[in-house]
């Protein structure tokens, strides 16, 4: 047996919490000490001299640190623990998590490596001539038509932005979904035509939404459209009136604070003297043409396109 007086990490625990005991016990010279017994009290003479630092903290006084940072820790480690069991994203009491940048918990997880931002100035204009005569400006002639006379072009176009929008479901994201209590189950969707692989499926909201602008502009022209809707006529004032609804909550949801300008224009009457004259009416004209801070559509269809044709997607709906 040794007759060393100090005896350092001699066991297996205190190797273990080692690094805690440099950090938080304080210590000087990093040096334990065990009480001497009677038997080695005789043999003293033969036991090496050892200055004991005065700063050093006693061996109790260290453990009961050790002791405190250790049950301190396990306890704050359980409460995240218990908290990210209940934490529930569709609870609206719930503290919201995420960023327009990265995502949001309520937005599909696979989707999120899609998100990237850019500053993108918004087209497609009402302009006004000198004489007060409105008309729509088109930048580029280039840019994909979404609006206009009916026809196959502005159709197609639509049809792109909107095809395969509801695709097959990774079992993870139908055991996070069922997590929103608000809703029934998930209902699994049987073979068809339009559906390769039977299973449950879904899509992003901004699809959604674009459905029901589509929706909202073919009953501009229903005279063009009506022999191809499908929905009874009973159920299409109700489609229009949800969308209509669906598409303010969004707005409202995203509340983009790009500001809108106003430009005073007299539309009809005439002018002399720099002075509007006859039955003229002042119309303010929303200068929409600023520049926004938005997601990138093109990534976020790309996603969509490959995740459609990795599991299966709707194909016409």
């Amino acid at each position: 047996m040794s007759q060393q007086k100090e005896e350092k990490y001699s066991k297996p625990w205190m190797q273990i919490f080692a690094p805690i005991c440099d950090i938080f016990g304080r210590r000087s010279n990093q040096t334990f000490y065990r009480t001497i017994s009677e038997e080695e009290e005789g043999q003293e003479a033969s036991i090496p001299s050892y200055h004991v630092p005065k700063s050093a903290t006693p061996y109790s006084q260290t453990l009961f640190t050790i002791n405190i940072w250790f049950f301190t820790t396990i306890s704050l480690l359980l409460l995240l623990l218990l908290q990210t069991l209940h934490w529930n994203p569709f609870n609206p009491n719930t503290l919201v998590a995420g960023t327009y940048e990265r995502g949001f918990a309520t937005e599909l997880e696979d989707a999120k490596a899609s998100v990237h931002i850019e500053q993108r100035r918004f087209t497609n204009a009402i302009r006004d001539l000198e004489n007060g005569t409105l008309y729509p400006y088109f930048e580029d002639a280039r840019t994909p038509r979404y609006v206009g006379a009916p026809g196959s072009e502005i159709d197609a176009n639509w049809d792109k932005l909107l095809r395969g929008r509801y695709i097959h479901l990774q079992d993870s994201e139908i055991d996070w979904l069922e997590r929103d209590s608000y809703l029934p189950p998930l209902t699994s969707l049987p073979h068809r035509p339009s559906v390769g692989t039977p299973g449950i499926y879904g899509g992003p909201d901004v699809l959604h939404n674009l459905h029901c602008l589509n929706a909202l502009r073919k009953h501009l022209d229903l005279d063009y459209y009506e022999p191809s809707m499908q929905l009874p006529l009973r159920y299409r004032r109700m489609h229009i009136e949800h969308c209509i609804d669906q598409l303010r909550q969004a707005v409202m949801c995203h509340g983009d604070l790009t500001p809108v300008t106003l430009k005073p224009v007299w539309v009809g009457g005439g002018e002399k003297d720099n002075e509007r004259i006859g039955d003229g009416v002042l119309y303010l004209l929303g200068q929409t043409e600023r520049m926004h801070t938005c997601r990138r559509w093109e990534d976020i269809r790309e996603w969509v396109e490959q995740r459609g044709e990795e599991g299966g997607a709707v194909l016409t709906h």
